[in-house]
């Protein structure tokens, strides 16, 4: 059975990136996954996949400039924290994730559509909101 949750690593698309290219390549992974999501087209599909990294890149990002999410397991917080050093030094990167974030809920995002097809589901679109809120603290 696939994690599916509305948190940033309650997904399994986005643990196995964390697994993969953020334990690697710490830093330049966030950013790679950031910049992949905000530089996809309006008009083009950005795909799960793609979305679930930058997903879980934003939360990092906001993670690393201590501004995590209420309730954040122990062991995703420490994962997340594994390359924070790199990532807060990266003073684009809040930027980039809030790019990431908006083009994140665009009308041509697969993780939006599948989590906004049900109205009256807000769960993910409250934990976005919340991640834009707490990234937007490090920018303003």
């Amino acid at each position: 059975m696939g994690a599916w949750g509305a948190g940033a690593f309650e997904d399994d698309t986005a643990l196995d990136w964390m697994d993969e290219a953020y334990s690697e390549r710490g830093a330049d992974a966030v950013r790679a996954a950031l910049k992949a999501a905000a530089e996809t087209p309006a008009d083009q599909y950005l795909d799960y996949d793609t979305g679930a990294a930058a997903r879980a890149a934003a939360e990092i990002v906001a993670i690393a400039h201590a501004r995590a999410p209420g309730g954040l397991d122990d062991n995703d917080e420490a994962a997340a924290k594994e390359h924070a050093e790199a990532v807060r030094a990266d003073r684009s990167l809040s930027s980039l994730a809030l790019a990431a974030m908006e083009r994140l809920l665009g009308k041509q995002s697969e993780l939006c559509e599948l989590w906004t097809e049900d109205p009256t589901n807000t769960e993910w679109l409250d934990a976005i909101t919340d991640l834009r809120r707490r990234l937007k603290r490090g920018v303003e």
